[in-house]
């Protein structure tokens, strides 16, 4: 499938909608943002490290599918030398990703899942991986699970600088897949459901940028999902 990932804003005249579902939107974004920006992190640099995106979460965890509809949870523990190899996985899916080489990061990723499946970092990637590959659903389901991971990783614990890298990586590939569904829904006069998926998208897009201030996908995803929704 032809490669569909710019993040060019698309100006569309449009009407009025249901203003009290996006003020109930927003306010749960507030609320959302509220009770993580006391942890701020420093200005960085965009992107996450192998290392950052690793991370050190439990790979006892739920194993749904890797497509776009995830199986009942069943608790499956992986042993020392499965979490190893998922590992190795991992890091070999991030280098094919940052090389452009998408179908061969989604092997990787999937692979590593196989062999660890709680290993949220691989299901980040791979969501990753199918936003450049054009699967738009499949890349906000992976996304979204490999995010409540992270989110039930952060509880009970001091943030940190790698979890908090993997939050705003998580939060920025379900940004900019909830943005491109949003642009399809658009191409497809579904108006009402797009500028709810554009909500949502500028609502995580801009937590990713809360997590990493200099995070320039996340802004521009941000922006442009903005232009999609009720004030665009």
């Amino acid at each position: 499938m032809k490669e569909r990932h710019s993040l060019t804003p698309q100006r569309r005249p449009h009407s009025g909608w249901d203003l009290k579902l996006a003020a109930l939107l927003f306010i749960s974004t507030c609320a959302t943002m509220s009770l993580i920006l006391p942890n701020l992190p420093p200005a960085g640099q965009t992107g996450v490290s192998a290392e950052a995106a690793a991370g050190d979460g439990d790979d006892t965890a739920a194993r749904p599918s890797a497509g776009a509809n995830p199986a009942p949870a069943v608790l499956i523990p992986a042993s020392p030398e499965q979490r190893a190899a998922a590992q190795a996985e991992l890091r070999s899916g991030l280098d094919q990703l940052h090389k452009g080489r998408y179908e061969a990061a989604a092997a990787a990723f999937k692979e590593a899942l196989e062999k660890s499946p709680g290993l949220g970092a691989a299901y980040i990637g791979l969501g990753d991986a199918y936003v450049h590959l054009g699967d738009y659903k499949a890349a906000e389901t992976n996304a979204r699970h490999g995010l409540s991971g992270l989110n039930l990783l952060q509880l009970g614990r001091a943030p940190d600088p790698a979890l908090k890298a993997q939050l705003a990586y998580a939060h920025q590939v379900l940004g900019v897949a909830l943005l491109h569904l949003a642009r399809d829904a658009l191409d497809h006069q579904q108006s009402t459901i797009s500028r709810m998926q554009a909500l949502e998208a500028a609502s995580h897009c801009n937590l990713a940028t809360v997590f990493e201030r200099g995070n320039q996908i996340a802004q521009a995803c941000a922006k442009q999902a903005s232009a999609l929704g009720p004030a665009g």
